[in-house]
């Protein structure tokens, strides 16, 4: 994110509004250390874990505001328990693997490109052995062989389909399906690979038709993509599975159905039984509220 975009974001952000002091002399002191050094920082973030950040990469949001992406953490939060199964695809540096394990979850996350794996196991090893995660060096897709990725952007790497040639690395990829026949099926599944979820999807078939799967958190920026085919397919597949779009209002700990194709957030949660969500979410307890309310 550009400097102007940061300000604008963390400027609307609930843990700004509720401590303005603190997160904007967070984000100063991260804009004049990052100019002098290069060396990574470890942060505490909730339930006693811990993150490197490093500078110019993609967990400075974490830095700034504890839970970046505050509606669909606090979502998290109050629904995941103990013991819970959660696949974290497109890991990157694990922010997503490391808040879910420090909920009790056993986390799987996959993030195929080099560097951003390096940092992943790096986040994986300094909360050993609190936290149950398992780094997987691949790429899911819709057919087993090997992609194409660019490698120098961070969160936003992604598959090149052609016409790039420089900067590239080539990875191992899967499927999920394949990948779950020798592992431990989810029950929870968030993707975020930069325009790539309708292929992770169309090699999914048995993970979203497993009743275990009882929710998945995708990055579709649907307000602004629901005119296109990707994001049309992509709701075509979870549909047949029974899984319908959601919003979470946190202030209600309430999932609302999205009922317009043009509604919704950047990330867009799926569900198939809202009455059980609901229900899980209404048992959540005071310790998830405090989690929320750090």
């Amino acid at each position: 994110m550009s400097a102007l975009t940061t300000v604008n974001w963390l400027r609307q952000h609930p843990v700004a509004r509720r401590h303005p002091l603190k997160a904007w002399g967070r984000w100063i002191y991260w804009q004049v250390r990052q100019r002098f050094t290069a060396r990574p920082k470890l942060m505490k973030g909730p339930n006693e874990t811990r993150l490197w950040i490093y500078p110019h990469e993609g967990l400075t949001g974490f830095w700034y505001s504890i839970l970046p992406d505050y509606a669909e953490m606090s979502f998290l939060a109050n629904y995941l328990r103990p013991g819970d199964v959660f696949y974290d695809v497109g890991s990157n540096a694990g922010g997503y693997a490391v808040y879910a394990a420090g909920l009790g979850c056993r986390v799987v996350a996959f993030e195929p490109v080099p560097l951003s794996f390096v940092r992943l196991r790096e986040n994986v090893e300094v909360n050993r052995p609190s936290c149950s995660i398992e780094p997987v060096n691949l790429a899911l897709g819709s057919q087993s062989g090997s992609l194409e990725m660019t490698s120098a952007f961070g969160t936003g790497n992604h598959v090149v389909a052609g016409g790039q040639t420089e900067g590239l690395v080539v990875v191992e990829a899967t499927t999920l399906d394949e990948f779950v026949r020798s592992s431990v099926s989810p029950g929870f599944l968030k993707i975020d690979v930069e325009g790539y979820e309708l292929e992770v999807l169309s090699g999914a078939s048995e993970v979203l038709a497993s009743p275990a799967l009882q929710g998945l958190l995708l990055e579709t920026f649907r307000p602004h993509n629901w005119q296109q085919p990707m994001l049309r397919q992509m709701e075509t597949i979870l549909s047949g599975h029974g899984f319908k779009p959601y919003h979470y209002d946190f202030a209600s700990n309430t999932i609302l159905p999205l009922e317009r194709e043009d509604e919704g957030e950047n990330n867009t949660f799926y569900f198939r039984d809202p009455v059980a969500i609901q229900s899980r979410l209404a048992e959540s307890g005071e310790s998830a509220s405090r989690l929320i309310r750090e």
